[in-house]
């Protein structure tokens, strides 16, 4: 289990319990099903050819300069996993926006946001389908 939380100014945490965290100010960060601080500890239970994180990243580095939400999601959709340990939810957080963005059961016709509220210490959800066109 891992989790990744990031803020408005770019900071990432990765924590994963028993095993300690990182705390990341990258043009991205990725996290996977296994872990990314001590692969070789959940190396014996990757499937064979699971190789999503490598693959995320090098097309995440080819993105150079122009990233965008939609180009996010395409790479996201590219090494998505069906069947019965199918990604249940992909989210893409936007530090310019403050805004998330998240696809539920691999549906990426339906992309829907959450989006921070700038002028209070709350939040409120904000569930827009966002088609890739309007991007």
């Amino acid at each position: 289990m891992q989790a990744m939380l990031s803020d408005k100014y770019g900071h990432v945490l990765i924590i994963e319990p028993g095993l300690g965290y990182r705390l990341e100010q990258e043009r991205y960060s990725l996290i996977t099903n296994y872990s990314v601080l001590r692969p070789e500890i959940t190396k014996p239970y990757i499937v064979s050819g699971d190789d999503r994180f490598e693959r995320a990243a090098e097309q995440l580095e080819k993105c150079g300069n122009n990233f965008s939400i939609v180009e996010a999601f395409r790479i996201l959709k590219s090494v998505k996993q069906e069947g019965l340990w199918a990604t249940r939810v992909s989210f893409v957080y936007s530090v310019r926006e403050n805004k998330v963005y998240y696809v539920l059961n691999n549906d990426f016709k339906h992309i829907l946001k959450y989006q921070f509220e700038k002028d209070h210490n709350r939040s409120s959800i904000s569930k827009k389908k966002i088609k890739e066109q309007e991007r």
